[in-house]
């Protein structure tokens, strides 16, 4: 299955593919997950080496340090369990008019149109919050 990494702007829902914590309480209350203050509006632009294919059986690590993630930290709160699923939409747009370094490549243009749509979800886990 082509994907793409997770991008600079994906985390904050400005470009696809849209990556987010979906994190609920104990009682199923959803516990916000949105990064705390402002960030700016330009992206790095898209090229061919931000897509993968991720085969059956085969793993991948949102959170590893070339990710987006390093600057997004599970935010819990109080001591409690928590569910925890990593939520990936692909969901464009993929090629915004804001990429910092020029427009995406051609190459990645195709890629794009090569990507399913839809969301992948993945096994929820539970985090326990000790004091």
């Amino acid at each position: 299955m082509l994907l793409l990494k997770c991008l600079d702007g994906s985390s904050g829902g400005m470009r696809g593919p849209r990556v987010s914590l979906e994190v609920k309480d104990a009682g199923g209350k959803p516990v916000d997950q949105k990064p705390e203050g402002g960030r700016c509006g330009n992206m790095s632009q898209l090229t061919a080496s931000d897509f993968f294919t991720l085969k059956p059986g085969e793993f991948c690590d949102p959170f590893a340090p070339e990710g987006c993630w390093s600057y997004w930290p599970l935010r819990l709160g109080k001591p409690g369990k928590y569910a925890v699923t990593l939520v990936y939409r692909l969901e464009g747009p993929f090629v915004t008019n804001e990429d910092l370094n020029g427009p995406a490549s051609d190459e990645a243009k195709a890629l794009t149109a090569k990507l399913p749509r839809g969301e992948l979800r993945s096994n929820t886990i539970t985090v326990e919050v000790v004091e």
